[in-house]
C-alpha cells in the first residue's frame, strides 16, 4: 500500500500544481508567461544536458556512464513534452518579449537588431532547434533498445548541440532585455545543463543507490562525481567571467542588467544561487569520502538542481517588473508541476526499458 502511495505521489503533486498554475495564469496572464518561461527552460535543460552526457559517453566509453545510460535515455525521451511547454510562450510572444509589438518606440540599439529580433524568425529558429534535437534523440536510439553506440552521430551531435544551445540562450534568455548583450550567455546555459544532468542521475532511485548493489557501483559513482565537479567548476568560471568582463569594461547597457539583479530580492537570489550551484558542491565534492556515499550525493544533487531553478528565475524574472508577485507562489508551483510531470515520464520510460523485449514487441 505504501509502495502504491509512493508511486502515485508524483501524479498527485503534478495535478495539484497544474491546477494552481492554471489559477495563476487566469489571475495574471503576463506574470504567468514569465513564470512559465522559467519552468519551461528548467524542464528543457534536463533532457538537453542528458543528451550531451550520453553523446560524451558514446565517444569516450568508461564505467562511469554504464549505470546511467538507460536513465539518460529516459530523460532525453521527455524532450517532446518539454518542447511542447514552449507552445503557449510562442503563441503569446508579445507578452514574453519586449521587442514583439512594443507599446513605445524601441531604443536605437534594439532597432539595429531587428534583422534577428522579429517574431517570424523566432518561430523559425525554435522549429529548427526542435528538429535538430529530436533528430539527435532518434539517432541516439533514445526510443529503441540499446543496439549500438553511434559515435559519428555523437561527434557531430555535440557540435550541433553547442551551436543550438548558444542561439537558444540568445533567444530565450538574452533577448528578454534586448539592450543587453553577452557572448558568454550561451556558455553559461551549457554549464547549467551539464551540471543538472549528472545531478539528476545521482538523484534518481535505482541508479547509484540500489540496496546491496551500491558498493559495486562505488567506482562508477565516484567517476561521475568527478565529471560532475568539472561541470560545476565550468559553470562557475563562465558565470564569473561574464560578470568580470562586463564590469571591468564599463559597458553601460550590460552593467545595467547586473545592477538590476543586484538589488532587493534579486541580490539574495544571486547569493543563494552561487551557494547552491557552486560553493556547497565544490566544498562537498573535494574530499574523497562524500563520493563514496550515494545518499549524501543524492542530497547534494537535489541542492544543485534547486540552485539552478533559482538561477533561471534570477535570469528571467527581473525582465518582467514588477516580478515580486511571481516570486510569492506562482514560480515554485509552476516548477513543481513541470518537474513532477517530467519525473513521471522518466519513470515510465525507465520501466518500459526494463521490460522483456518480447513484451515490448507485443505492445
Amino acid at each position: 500500500m505504501s509502495r502504491m502511495s509512493a508511486k502515485s505521489l508524483p501524479s498527485v503533486v503534478a495535478a495539484t500544481a497544474a491546477v494552481l498554475t492554471l489559477l495563476g495564469a487566469i489571475l495574471d496572464g503576463r506574470g504567468f508567461m514569465a513564470v512559465w518561461l522559467v519552468a519551461a527552460v528548467t524542464g528543457l535543460a534536463l533532457p538537453l544536458g542528458a543528451m550531451a552526457v550520453l553523446m560524451t559517453h558514446n565517444l569516450t566509453g568508461g564505467r562511469w556512464g554504464e549505470p546511467v545510460r538507460a536513465p539518460l535515455k529516459a530523460t532525453i525521451a521527455t524532450l517532446p513534452v518539454m518542447l511542447a511547454l514552449f507552445v503557449p510562450l510562442l503563441f503569446n510572444a508579445d507578452l514574453v518579449f519586449a521587442w514583439v509589438a512594443p507599446a513605445t518606440p524601441l531604443p536605437e540599439v534594439v532597432e539595429a537588431k531587428r534583422f534577428y529580433l522579429n517574431a517570424p524568425f523566432l518561430y523559425l529558429r525554435f522549429g529548427l532547434y526542435a528538429v535538430i534535437w529530436l533528430t539527435l534523440a532518434v539517432r541516439l536510439n533514445v526510443w529503441r533498445a540499446e543496439i549500438s553506440r553511434p559515435t559519428s552521430a555523437s561527434a557531430g551531435g555535440l557540435v550541433l548541440w553547442g551551436i543550438t544551445l548558444t542561439f537558444f540562450s540568445f533567444d530565450w534568455l538574452m533577448s528578454l532585455e534586448p539592450t543587453w548583450y553577452s557572448d558568454i550567455v550561451g556558455l553559461i546555459f551549457m554549464g547549467s545543463v551539464l551540471s543538472m544532468a549528472p545531478a539528476l542521475m545521482l538523484l534518481l532511485p535505482r541508479v547509484y543507490i540500489h540496496g546491496d548493489r551500491e558498493p559495486l557501483l562505488e567506482g562508477a559513482r565516484r567517476d561521475l562525481a568527478h565529471l560532475w565537479l568539472c561541470a560545476i567548476l565550468f559553470w562557475a568560471f563562465v558565470a564569473f567571467s561574464q560578470y568580470l568582463i562586463i564590469w571591468s569594461g564599463d559597458l553601460p547597457h550590460e552593467i545595467r542588467w547586473y545592477v538590476h539583479r543586484s538589488a532587493g530580492v534579486w541580490a539574495a537570489m544571486a547569493v543563494v544561487m552561487m551557494l547552491l550551484c557552486a560553493v556547497l558542491p565544490f566544498v562537498a565534492l573535494l574530499p574523497a569520502a562524500p563520493k563514496r556515499r550515494g545518499r549524501l550525493l543524492a542530497g547534494l544533487a537535489a541542492t544543485v538542481l534547486l540552485g539552478h531553478c533559482v538561477e533561471f528565475g534570477w535570469l528571467i524574472l527581473p525582465a518582467y517588473p514588477p516580478a515580486s508577485a511571481a516570486l510569492s507562489w506562482r514560480a515554485p508551483v509552476a516548477l513543481v508541476a513541470v518537474f513532477a510531470v517530467q519525473w513521471m515520464l522518466i519513470d515510465v520510460h525507465r520501466a518500459r526499458a526494463r521490460r522483456p523485449a518480447a513484451e515490448r514487441f507485443h505492445d
